[in-house]
């Protein structure tokens, strides 16, 4: 779901992103295990996405930001 715009900083540079939200939910296969968690997810224009902030159900949270902007030749040269 589209929450807004936000400017973040990312690579000690602030950029403007689009900031979108989504909740999961996922189950381990023959287990009573669940995971839930509610996901703000930033993109930002000509970079794709730049930061992913995780709220699980049990109160952790975890944020993944990109380290590295690549060419599209540096991204091939990696596969």
């Amino acid at each position: 779901m589209f929450v807004g715009k936000s400017k973040i900083n990312i690579l000690g540079k602030e950029y403007e992103a689009i900031k979108l939200k989504g909740v999961y939910k996922t189950v381990v296969v023959n287990s009573t295990e669940k995971f839930e968690y509610t996901q703000y997810s930033y993109y930002i224009k000509g970079v794709g996405l730049a930061k992913m902030e995780k709220e699980y159900s049990n109160g952790k949270k975890e944020t993944l930001e990109l380290t590295k902007i690549m060419s599209i030749d540096e991204w091939n040269k990696r596969q």
